[in-house]
């Protein structure tokens, strides 16, 4: 199937065991707040194509949320989707890859990718999506709110990428 021409803020790589508990959570409250997101229960359609669907959400896509977790490491598909953040960074020269480390460490990270131990990441141990949220809107410039404004939707216009 064909991709439409839509850009996203963010591809979001992650182990489907982390889904409930964390991903789609922290994807459904992005969408909400205005973001564009690349998530596959939400993207993906009956018949199409993982493999062209997915490097179409990593070539589309602003940047790569990459949820770091136990189940992430042990995954190969998860280290395609990374390699495939990586090559954007390369070729865009610009930071693509946004790490999310659940509940796991620096040196477990390393083990998987000694370039991606050297990124600064977001580091939580309890699904704590709202800390995720926070430093993602600092990342915008249209205006900066905090999680506890975006939940009690204390800001008037969609929020825009720098």
């Amino acid at each position: 199937m064909q991709h439409t021409n839509k850009d996203y803020d963010f591809f979001i790589s992650h182990a489907s065991e982390d889904k409930e508990s964390f991903v789609r959570p922290l994807a459904q409250e992005l969408i909400n707040i205005g973001f564009k997101v690349w998530y596959d229960e939400f993207t993906l359609k009956f018949g199409d194509s993982l493999f062209e669907e997915i490097s179409n959400g990593i070539s589309k896509s602003k940047f790569g949320l990459v949820i770091i977790s136990q189940n992430f490491l042990k995954k190969e598909w998860t280290k395609k989707e990374l390699n495939g953040l990586f090559s954007k960074e390369i070729f865009s020269k610009e930071n693509v890859i946004l790490p999310i480390w659940l509940n796991v460490s620096q040196e477990e990270i390393y083990k998987l990718s000694p370039i991606l131990s050297d990124k600064v990441a977001v580091k939580i141990e309890n699904n704590e999506i709202n800390i995720v949220i926070e430093k993602i809107l600092t990342l915008t410039k249209s205006e900066i709110v905090t999680f506890e404004d975006v939940k009690k939707n204390k800001f008037s216009k969609k929020l825009q990428f720098l």
